[in-house]
């Protein structure tokens, strides 16, 4: 999922930023790219745990929410601890 920003003077700069899902072999992983004029720079966070529809859903929040490159790790592992089932 792909999300365009304009440039808005001194407060955004131009940027796309592309939110996918990778499912490699058992194991899932959300890649966040952030394109700037020539520039691109990718970071992914390994999903533990999550179920493939559980992860689709995480892209679609990342996407939805426009969860910008720099805290978007936050937010996935803020989620990954508010919905994990408490024992006891």
């Amino acid at each position: 999922m792909t999300r365009e920003f304009s440039h808005l003077g001194r407060f955004q700069q131009a940027h796309t930023l592309c939110y996918a899902l990778d499912r490699q072999e058992e194991r899932l992983a959300v890649r966040l790219t952030c394109t700037r004029q020539k520039e691109q720079e990718t970071q992914q966070i390994s999903l533990v745990d999550w179920t493939l529809e559980e992860a689709r859903l995480l892209v679609r929040y990342l996407y939805e929410n426009a969860v910008p490159m720099e805290n978007w790790q936050d937010v996935v592992t803020d989620l990954t601890v508010s919905l994990t089932p408490r024992k006891g």
